[in-house]
């Protein structure tokens, strides 16, 4: 279950197992990219070199369609889910929403003290 969603597990075919282990052993798929193609949100691996987007799917073969859902199921479960698309053809999408989200950095005062002594007022 994920995000009170039930996902149908199907079998992958042996060819299907095969070129996503291929294609893992290749590259690393983690630089994320939130698209909507065809009125479908996704979420893919951006090759930044091709400007091509490899969509995701989690193992169960749905696509991923949101990083809550990497976040929930691990990097390590995600398989490819499609054939790659151009980066120019799909309406890039916000890769966190419907939520808040808070970031505070550990070492504020540092970086703050830091950018102080660095900038003269005059």
């Amino acid at each position: 279950m994920i995000n009170g969603k039930i996902h149908k597990l199907k079998e992958p075919s042996t060819a299907t197992v095969e070129l996503t282990m291929a294609v893992a052993q290749e590259t690393t798929l983690t630089n994320y990219l939130a698209y909507k193609k065809d009125g479908k949100f996704r979420i893919g691996h951006l090759d930044q070199g091709s400007s091509l987007i490899t969509p995701l799917s989690l193992a169960s073969g749905s696509p991923v369609r949101n990083l809550y859902q990497v976040i929930e199921a691990g990097a390590d479960s995600l398989i490819v889910g499609g054939e790659k698309v151009r980066l120019e053809t799909v309406e890039l999408q916000p890769p966190l929403s419907e939520r808040d989200v808070l970031a505070i950095g550990r070492n504020y005062a540092a970086h703050s003290t830091e950018f102080n002594k660095s900038v003269r007022i005059t």
